[in-house]
């Protein structure tokens, strides 16, 4: 029956491919009074009722542009190219001929020699400079006090996600600066959600070449879709940004203190010629993290994982790398309180452009949970069912500083110095109940845990950039990379468990308590250099070398005492401390090769690294280790046509195992989960191979894009257990033969501008299969995903748009040693949102997402709908001020639900969220300095 409905959904999905065919096509060529063709001139076609942009593409090196699968009806042409006057005119797309050739079309040379001239004209929407398809911000209408995210869902061939990831022409945008410049580092949500879209002038959309290409000339292959955000003249001048607070109640109880709710943020900035500054605040209890999982993941570590559960198993592979910044996974689980604030400031200085680029930023967040978790695990002869109801609070405060100073020495030599700097302290209480039953129903153990530790850390990295070219031939560079850092984190945590352990009629056969204080110190520093030669060979060939050394040492202390009432006795057992040092030398060569259209490079690196460890305390033999890898790589781009791409990536890595995994000292800190090392493991040798295609038609605005990820693993490093009849799980890291993973996708955009419509279908799929033991048999699961969806945007008018999604996830889990525990689930998402501008300044919006669990557990298998509403109201004359009315979970039914399939287990979470609240809020905008051109411009030149 799924599957049918799966095949039933699928040809539905892709029923709109097939339903608007082609119908005309228009044509032309391009030429000056000379008669030589216009090359790279801009094309577009209008609306001939409200001139709003329908598509667009630029003229071919004979002069020659073309639109295909045009819709029957009038268009207005223009055609514009630097230096010349406008060409523009009328045309129709009508009768049995389907392709209409307007033949030679001459563009007349500007004339600045009148003596009086009055223009009247309208803006381009789009133009092409270039490389670069620059969308002039005015020509495309967004509300009142809108975000730049708004004004990007707007232009074409730009896509913005439901979570904010922004993708332009088919790719995912890595990169979004501000004239330029750098904004809060390199996550492009924080730019889209709070810059205001009233200043930006100029969208350009370009594929930015790698630092080291753009300074030494030769193209290096590497690419990052890139947007640039032109401000208007006027938002140079003083600061704008807007501010925004709210308070309210959780409803139906808005009475209750406990119950009180407030959000407030603030973005003001002031950008200039040669300096950007720019303020961020936020504060609010309303689950609102407002930063990004990318912002997040360029500074978090390990930490987190660490001090995430509580109990008594705890690794000592931790750093505080600052640990929760405050973030939005777009979820609203728990209960989070957030208090966060920065600085960014950007200085252009010298006559060589020299960059300095600083910023400072402070976040506090106090998390609650309450979960509930089933986990199935499956055992070559059976399986057991562990169920586990916990909760947890946690405050984290984190302080970060990012310089960055870029220095222009001359034509041939730059250099560039990084460095940032971390502290974060966290403490965090938690505790859980959890019951572990047979596969007869019968309790094997149960245990009652809790823990509670106090944290800090602090983290230094630094990166130096030498890079000079040679005077005697272009293309011959040198550069010399040196990196640094520093890692010091302490941990003081209390841990109390209680375990019981039953016979199958039920009675105790054990009962251990556990009260232990736990100290720890992990210290680390490492430092390395790299050197790259590149030699060019000509016709655009060039050979290149590289060398690098690389080395970490790590020092962690680990000391456990028992408690027993206000007394402490220091547990040898259980306690140890080492040093180890993990270097390796690295060194290889490479050929490129660039043409016109496509760019080559492969290159073979050899690596010998080794791991020398050594225990000054408690038990464990010295470990000394060796490894030896030779590291192909390949690198392959082809473009086809403009906006027409294939990338074919290729590399292989190695992942030594660290020292903990090698050292065989059994941890018992947790009675029911006990780990020891290894110390025969080998590294694990990855073979990652890429592929990416993707292609946008700038004459209909349709892009496609598609990418095929594979990982295949040697000597794959799994934990193997061993689980005894009363259910005590032991961990030991162990080497498989390999592992595979295989993700492919693919996203296909059609408009259809005679509904006013954009239609959007993907397909992810993906395969993971890989081999674990446990109590000593070989378990291969198979785990394979399918998830298709479909989504419609409609902008019928500038007062009315709307936007929908379904997305399925279907997943299947396969376990060799026994077809019983095999599990399949599927995951429904369905969403909705509207939006109204309504007459006197009001506006309406609503959201409506919704979750259907099939397949999970009892007590998880249920829908969860979600329905937001909020009205508004602009006062004062410039509509500055907006008053706004907020009511989220309308139906009081947030709850988060999560399904976990790995190896030999599968896991099901609920979390409590919050519920129905309603907020009053208030928002200013300081875009006052300037009216600001609108979706037309005329203007009038005298001379």
């Amino acid at each position: 029956m799924q599957t049918k409905f799966l095949l039933l959904l699928s040809a539905l999905l892709l029923a709109p491919v097939f339903l608007f065919a082609q119908k005309y096509s228009l044509r032309g060529a391009l030429s000056d009074t000379a008669k030589a063709p216009v090359v790279s001139a801009t094309a577009m076609l209008l609306s001939t009722k409200d001139s709003a942009l329908l598509a667009f593409t630029r003229s071919d090196a004979n002069g020659v542009f073309e639109f295909k699968n045009l819709e029957k009806g009038a268009y207005l042409l223009r055609c514009t190219f630097f230096g010349l006057q406008n060409l523009q005119q009328t045309v129709a797309l009508e009768g049995p001929d389907p392709v209409l050739d307007l033949g030679q079309l001459i563009m007349q040379e500007k004339n600045s020699l009148l003596d009086e001239v009055q223009v009247l004209g309208e803006r381009d929407p789009v133009r092409f400079r270039g490389d670069t398809v620059e969308y002039n911000a005015g020509s495309f209408r967004v509300k009142d006090n809108a975000m730049v995210e708004d004004l990007l869902k707007k232009l074409p061939g730009v896509e913005v996600d439901k979570d904010g990831t922004v993708k332009a022409q088919g790719e995912e945008v890595k990169n979004i600066t501000v004239e330029g410049k750098k904004f809060f580092g390199n996550d492009p949500k924080i730019a889209t959600q709070n810059l205001p879209a009233d200043a930006v002038d100029k969208v350009q959309v370009f594929d930015k070449k790698s630092d080291q290409a753009t300074f030494s000339g030769v193209d290096d292959g590497q690419r990052e879709k890139t947007i640039n955000l032109q401000l208007k003249e006027d938002k140079k001048k003083g600061w704008f940004g807007n501010l925004s607070g709210g308070g309210g109640a959780d409803l139906p109880d808005p009475f209750a203190l406990a119950a009180a709710r407030y959000e407030g943020r603030a973005s003001l900035n002031s950008f200039k010629p040669k300096q950007q500054i720019s303020l961020l605040g936020m504060a609010n209890n309303v689950n609102q993290a407002g930063f990004s999982i990318d912002d997040y993941m360029a500074f978090s570590g390990a930490m987190r994982s660490m001090m995430g559960g509580g109990g008594g198993r705890v690794s000592l592979q931790f750093d505080l790398d600052n640990m929760d910044v405050p973030i939005d996974f777009g979820q609203n689980e728990g209960f989070l309180d957030t208090w966060a604030g920065g600085l960014n400031f950007n200085q252009e200085y010298g006559k060589r452009k020299s960059d300095f680029n600083a910023s400072y930023f402070y976040s506090r967040s106090d998390r609650d949970y309450a979960r509930s978790t089933n986990r199935q695990t499956f055992l070559p002869d059976g399986s057991f069912t562990t169920a586990d109801e916990s909760t947890q609070e946690s405050s984290t405060d984190n302080h970060r500083v990012n310089v960055t100073i870029d220095q222009k020495i001359d034509s041939f030599n730059s250099v560039q110095l990084t460095s940032g700097f971390v502290y974060t302290q966290k403490s965090t209480e938690s505790a859980a109940l959890s019951k572990t039953l047979n596969e007869n129903g019968l309790t094997q153990n149960d245990g009652d845990r809790r823990y509670a530790s106090d944290a800090e850390g602090t983290n230094w990295t630094g990166n130096l950039l030498l890079r000079h070219k040679f005077r005697q031939k272009k293309g011959r560079n040198v550069s010399l990379n040196l990196n640094f850092g520093m890692n010091a984190n302490d941990l003081a945590g209390n841990s109390r468990s209680r375990n019981r352990f039953f016979d199958d009629g039920g009675g105790v056969l054990r009962d251990t308590t556990i009260a232990q204080q736990q100290d720890f110190v992990n210290d680390v520093q490492n430092w390395g250099a790299k050197a790259t030669f590149t030699e060019p060979l000509g016709k655009k060939r060039y050979l290149e070398f590289n060398y690098g050394y690389y080395n970490t040492d790590n020092q962690a202390d680990k000391d456990v005492y028992d408690l027993n009432g206000d007394e402490r006795t220091y547990n040898a057992l259980l306690s140890n401390a080492y040093e180890n040092t993990f270097a390796y030398h690295r060194g290889g060569a490479g050929f490129r090769i660039n043409r016109k259209v496509w760019n080559l490079s492969l290159g073979l690196d050899a690596q010998a690294a080794r791991l020398e460890g050594v225990v000054t305390e408690g038990l464990g033999a010295p470990v000394q280790r060796d490894f030896q890898h030779l590291l192909p790589r390949f690198n392959f781009h082809r473009q086809f046509e403009q906006n027409q791409n294939l990338d074919i990536n290729y590399l292989a890595s190695v992942n030594a195992p660290t020292v903990q995994q090698l050292q065989p000292v059994p941890d018992v800190s947790d009675p029911l989960n006990i780990t020891e090392g290894n110390p025969d493991l080998k590294p694990e040798y990855a073979h990652n191979l890429n592929l990416h295609f993707h292609f946008f038609n700038p004459d209909n605005f349709r892009s496609f894009f598609s990418g095929l990820f594979a990982t295949y693993t040697q000597d794959r490093i799994v934990m193997a257990q061993t689980i005894d009849s009363q259910l005590v799980r032991r961990y030991t890291p162990v080497n498989v033969a390999s592992n595979v993973q295989l993700n492919g996708n693919f996203a296909y955009g059609l408009p259809v501008k005679k509904w006013d419509s954009r239609f959007n279908l993907s397909l992810e799929g993906r395969l993971n299969y890989g081999p674990n033991f446990i109590n000593g048999v070989e378990n291969l699961s198979t785990v394979t995903g399918f998830g298709p969806a479909f989504s419609w945007q409609f902008d019928p008018s500038e007062k009315i748009s709307f936007s929908s999604e379904a997305r399925l996830n279907w997943n299947n889990t396969h376990y060799s040693i026994d077809e019983r525990f095999d599990q399949q689930y599927l995951i429904q998402e369905y969403s909705g949102d509207l939006n109204l501008e309504l007459p006197k300044g009001f506006g309406f919006n609503t959201t409506f997402n919704l979750t259907v669990n099939n397949g999970l557990s009892t007590g998880f298998d249920q829908a969860v709908p979600i329905w937001n509403a909020t009205v508004s109201k602009t006062l004062l004359k410039n509509k500055a001020l907006e008053l706004s009315v907020v009511v989220r979970d309308l139906l009081n039914r947030n709850v988060g639900i999560q399904r976990t399939a790995n190896l030999n287990y599968i896991e099901d979470q609920r979390t409590a969220s919050l519920g129905r609240h309603a907020l009053l809020r208030l928002t200013y905008s300081l875009n006052t300095m300037g009216s600001g051109p609108g979706p037309r411009m005329r203007m009038m030149i005298r001379r």
